[in-house]
């Protein structure tokens, strides 16, 4: 019977997107199945899953996959993975894939994974994975030539969930006006006749917040498609993106080998988070 990795996926889809990515390139550099332990949805009311809207090449586990792995307590598997029996249970301790290079048998994965530092080997099979399984829209399709013809700029905003949970507010916290205004001067310094296409959750207020003159284009009407929003901004040639794990994977699949990517310094308003290895280095941070 071959290893298997199984991922424990719960979050929005871009949290789902890193603890996926981060599972396929476990498996795949170790020759193993790669399962997804769905479970956690089962009493998760805030998001769905939302990966089999992707071309994604995992699947689901069913029971017999997961008898070994208990669904929410820890220490029964740990002691059984003392005494030896073919099991393991990894919860993510630091960003760092030399704490996963002792995995060599079927492993589940608890962690959030959020670090191109896991699954950088894997970045032209994420690309192909990670395109919307139904076809786009012809309205999408018309948004998707604007990006092309244009110098495109995805312009992330995301207030939804930040702003109608206070625990989210107090973790998150959102990216103000001076943000994306900052980010604005600087793309109109570098580029040359930059166009912005604009994402968010709350289009209304972008609408009446977000001044970038002419060449901007709202992208609106994908609200139950949001994996369709994530690729039209991969397809974007530069980004400004929000503190959030979804237009950070609209910009990190980006294969434009020249993009300027702007994200937020602080990407947590709780200064208890760490974002140290979230923002690559190479992404500029205002």
């Amino acid at each position: 019977m071959k290893n298997k990795i199984i991922i424990r996926l719960i979050g929005g889809l871009g949290n789902q997107m890193f603890q996926y990515a981060a599972a396929r390139a476990l498996a795949d550099e170790l020759d193993f199945d790669l399962l997804l332990d769905l479970r956690l949805f089962d009493n998760y009311k805030v998001h769905k899953y939302g990966l089999n809207k992707f071309r994604i090449t995992a699947k689901i586990a069913d029971k017999n996959d997961l008898i070994w792995w208990p669904h929410i307590m820890r220490r029964p598997y740990e002691f059984l993975s003392m005494i030896g029996l073919p099991c393991r249970w990894y919860r993510e301790k630091k960003k760092d894939v030399k704490h996963l290079s002792e995995i060599n048998r079927s492993c589940l994965l608890d962690g959030y994974f959020q670090s191109e530092v896991y699954f950088q080997s894997v970045y032209e099979k994420l690309k192909l994975e990670f395109i919307p399984q139904n076809k786009l829209s012809e309205k999408n399709l018309k948004i998707l030539d604007k990006i092309k013809e244009h110098e495109s700029v995805m312009v992330h905003i995301r207030r939804g969930d930040y702003l109608s949970s206070p625990q989210n507010m107090i973790i998150h916290g959102l990216c103000d006006i001076g943000y994306y205004e900052t980010a604005y001067s600087l793309i109109n310094n570098k580029i040359n006749n930059p166009y912005f296409f604009i994402f968010s959750d709350d289009l209304n207020w972008a609408r009446d917040n977000i001044l970038f003159g002419d060449n901007v284009t709202f992208v609106s009407g994908n609200d139950k498609y949001p994996e369709v929003d994530i690729y039209l901004m991969s397809q974007c040639k530069h980004h400004i993106i929000a503190n959030s794990t979804f237009s950070w994977w609209g910009a990190w699949l980006s294969n434009n080998k020249n993009k300027i990517v702007i994200a937020p310094k602080k990407w947590f308003a709780s200064t208890e988070v760490s974002s140290d290895y979230i923002v690559p280095d190479r992404w500029l941070r205002i």
